[in-house]
């Protein structure tokens, strides 16, 4: 059953991003900017087990997910309270009412 959930995914990396830390540390714009050229407008990054992200890097894409149909992409806690710690109630963390 995993292969078939893995055969509808975008390309993207194969390892977790919690194990390359230090390269998007050091350069972030640089890391998202390869990883981008590499696999297209919308990138499969794995977080650790059972936490994903997706980089969507088109416009249409970015207006989907964050605009047209917001309700569709919740963020996880694990996103969510330590980011809401360090930034308020901003874009980053916001959902729902508040976000709109």
């Amino acid at each position: 059953m995993l292969q078939a959930i893995k055969k509808h995914l975008p390309p993207g990396l194969r390892g977790y991003l919690f194990f390359n830390a230090a390269g998007i540390k050091n350069d972030p714009i640089g890391f998202y900017n390869r990883v981008w050229r590499q696999y297209g407008d919308i990138v499969y990054l794995p977080i650790l087990p059972n936490y994903n992200f997706f980089l969507a890097a088109h416009p249409d894409y970015v207006e989907h997910m964050l605009s047209t149909h917001q309700e569709r992409y919740g963020k996880p806690d694990i996103v969510k309270k330590p980011f809401s710690l360090l930034m308020g109630q901003g874009l980053v963390v916001s959902e729902g009412d508040y976000w709109l």
